[in-house]
């Protein structure tokens, strides 16, 4: 008997088998058969950056270190984005501490971002200031007059500062928490005649994801049988129907899980989502088949972005218009003490120095 073979139609249509894809990927490192989309971006404010500075005795109270004067900066970077504070010209040692500020802004910031904080230093001698006077000399002569004498003029004879890395820190998102407090410096220790720093500095490190500030989807869907207007915004998927009579609220964080499936009786895609935190299934349905893929991504980009953003996107950490100007007592309150070791007056360690300086409480 003979063995029917297939037409070249159907041969056509055989699907390929699953190696053919397999060895795609293999050669293709790029390919890959479902990629995720990236987490949302955001803001990353660095603010009141101030580096207590730790003199001998004799150089703060008595007077003696007169001749030990820098010019500071620092500088914050997050990938090719650099920018630079003020420059404080006279730091001597009647200054207990270096106070920028300059508010640091970064927009468009990914979530795995990394910030660098630099610090600069120049000792501030009789040659800088008589280099600076020198230059504002010149630049009180006339463009004419100035060009001839800077033909003349030996570079030499004019100059040039040299900034030199004094010390730097590196903070990321789990360092940020919107408020005042210290993290770790690493100082240079090969300078001579360099700042005495500590080895701590303080700082604000503000986060903002952008999906808290603006609503990653708006639409409609049908709710327990309702048809209700849904926002999906800072982790919440806000249902209301045209009388705002019936209003639910759903939680849209990291720990959710979605699934979707077909319902016979309307014969649509509805989306199931499963919180933990109030151990509800809620079933969500779309007017049709392209707002259903549409509001898929937008909450499964909504998890994506908690798991990425952890804390940032669970309280909205403010971003102050400019740094604040700190006062003896008030930058004692601005930090969280909790789990730091207490100092008593009679304590001769370099950080009770630096708070009877400060003229604060003996003990904290």
């Amino acid at each position: 008997m003979a063995t029917a073979l297939p037409s070249p139609r159907l041969a056509l249509m055989t699907p390929r088998p699953p190696m053919t894809r397999d060895v795609r990927a293999e050669a293709d490192p790029l390919f890959s058969v479902e990629k995720k989309p990236p987490s949302c971006n955001g803001q990353v404010a660095l603010s009141d950056i101030r580096v207590p500075l730790l003199w001998s005795n004799d150089e703060h109270f008595k007077g003696r270190g007169d001749s030990h004067r820098f010019a500071v900066f620092c500088v914050a970077s997050i990938g090719t984005e650099v920018k630079d504070s003020e420059l404080l010209v006279d730091v001597s040692p009647q200054n207990t501490d270096l106070s920028f500020d300059k508010l640091f802004l970064f927009e468009a910031v990914p979530s795995d971002f990394e910030c660098e904080i630099q610090f600069f230093a120049c000792q501030n001698n009789a040659s800088m200031a008589a280099a600076i006077k020198q230059r504002k000399k010149l630049s009180d002569i006339p463009t004419s007059v100035g060009k001839r004498l800077s033909v003349t003029k030996r570079p030499d004879d004019l100059y040039s500062p040299k900034f030199h890395e004094i010390a730097r820190c590196k903070v990321a998102l789990d360092d940020a928490t919107g408020m005042i407090r210290t993290y770790d410096l690493a100082v240079d220790a090969e300078q001579e005649d360099a700042l005495p720093l500590m080895g701590h500095f303080c700082a604000r490190v503000a986060v903002i994801p952008d999906c808290l500030l603006q609503a990653d989807f708006i639409g409609i869907l049908e709710c327990q049988g309702t048809r209700m207007s849904c926002t999906l915004k800072n982790l919440e998927l806000e249902c209301s129907d045209a009388e705002h009579s019936t209003t639910l609220t759903i939680p849209i964080t990291k720990q959710s899980s979605i699934s979707q499936c077909l319902d016979p009786s309307a014969g649509r895609q509805t989306i199931t989502v499963c919180c933990p935190r109030d151990e509800k299934k809620h079933q969500l349905m779309a007017v049709n088949e392209e707002e259903h893929g549409l509001w898929w991504d937008a909450i499964e980009q909504q998890i994506l972005n908690h798991k990425a953003w952890k804390h940032a996107c669970e309280k909205l950490m403010t971003i102050p218009d400019k740094s604040s100007k700190f006062t003896a007592g008030s930058i004692f309150d601005a930090f969280d003490f909790s789990g730091v070791p207490r100092f008593s007056q009679s304590d001769s360690s370099p950080m009770s120095q630096i708070l009877r300086r400060l003229s604060l409480p003996e003990t904290i």
